[in-house]
């Protein structure tokens, strides 16, 4: 069966998976030259994780996928703020420790982002209160490099971070001043941060979720300053550095604390309060 093409909102994600994820809120950017083709059937194998060698419990760490590998890093367990983390091999099912030399400060709730050959952590919160700077993880050396934080956002907590291919982007959160509606991108070739635009961005918030979809970033949900849940958006186009709004609607209520991931087709959002 050929694929048809798309028509609408609903008509981003495959029939079948609709069916499938009937339950699921979904959120999504028309695209109408997207061809939709029924999905292969479905199938989930849950395998554990080996606990050897693994980072002591913890919570508020970052746990991000690498070429065929996951780190696990920072967060706050028993003994409070940590620095420590491991790296999983999915194929050899097992854990080595990332290096404590050159890492960043004990943190937890930083945001991270894997380039392709590095992991970026930036952010959090530590002993001293919110941070505004990072470290630059290569797997392949186990060796961390400072991320400059001249030129970048303020120290803040609950934003969020996506990786474009060239940049990562750190938008929103909130620092000492309140929710923050304002965003920075880091090149790390150049080891250079830039200000993103602020006209058209949403409102401030923290605690929302972002996804890149090749393009644009997307920005949904989250908490204003008054710690109410917010149901509204935007894309924001880094080429041309304009942002796009994406009104409340009443297909999703209004939330944070959700998740959201890009699925190559649509945004599918989840979850939340």
């Amino acid at each position: 069966m050929s694929p048809a093409p798309c028509g609408g909102v609903a008509g981003l994600v495959p029939a079948g998976l609709r069916r499938k994820l009937a339950r699921l809120f979904l959120l999504c950017l028309c695209a109408p030259a997207l061809a939709c083709a029924e999905p292969a059937a479905l199938s989930c194998q849950l395998d554990p994780v080996v606990a050897a060698g693994a980072p002591e419990p913890r919570s508020g760490h970052v746990l991000l996928g690498l070429d065929g590998e996951v780190l696990a890093w920072g967060g706050s367990g028993a003994g409070g703020f940590t620095s420590t983390g491991a790296v999983y091999d999915l194929k050899l099912r097992a854990w080595r420790p990332t290096r404590s030399q050159g890492a960043p400060s004990p943190r937890e709730y930083a945001s991270a982002v894997w380039t392709g050959d590095r992991a970026i952590v930036w952010g959090g919160e530590g002993s001293g209160g919110m941070l505004g700077d990072g470290g630059i993880y290569d797997p392949r050396r186990d060796a961390w490099t400072p991320a400059p934080d001249i030129g970048g956002p303020s120290a803040r907590v609950f934003h969020t971070a996506v990786w474009t291919g060239s940049e990562m982007i750190v938008w929103g959160g909130r620092d000492s001043t309140g929710v923050r509606e304002d965003g920075h991108a880091y090149d790390p070739r150049r080891h250079k941060w830039r200000r993103i635009a602020t006209a058209s961005a949403p409102s401030g918030r923290s605690h929302h979720t972002a996804v890149w979809d090749g393009r644009r970033m997307i920005v949904w949900g989250g908490l204003n300053d008054r710690l109410m849940p917010l149901g509204d958006g935007a894309a924001y186009d880094p080429d041309s550095d304009r942002w796009a709004a994406i009104p409340a609607s009443r297909i999703i209520s209004a939330r944070a604390h959700h998740s959201a991931v890009w699925s190559g087709l649509a945004m599918l959002v989840w979850g939340g309060l």
